[in-house]
């Protein structure tokens, strides 16, 4: 299987509101965990203070594009992209 993550945006509303974690999400994968608990702290910072915010991230799985959506204070687990 070949899984890369082409996108990964944190806030209330994608691509507006927020910021690109591209290089966290990117750089969390590549230490070989399996998932993490999504919070500004794991993200890096906290783009809109107390807003709730969601992790978008885009990626392709064998040459397939697909999006997942973890809203902050749950679970985003690699293992399930497929």
């Amino acid at each position: 299987m070949s899984l890369e993550i082409t996108s990964a945006w944190y806030g209330s509303n994608e691509n507006v509101t927020g910021m690109s974690v591209l290089d966290v999400v990117k750089y969390i994968q590549s230490t070989g965990v399996e998932s993490f608990v999504v919070t500004n702290r794991s993200m890096g910072s906290d783009p809109e203070v107390f807003v709730v915010k969601t992790l978008f991230v885009t990626y392709t799985v064998d040459g397939e594009t697909k999006k997942v959506t973890t809203v902050e204070g749950d679970t985003f687990t690699f293992t399930s992209l497929q």
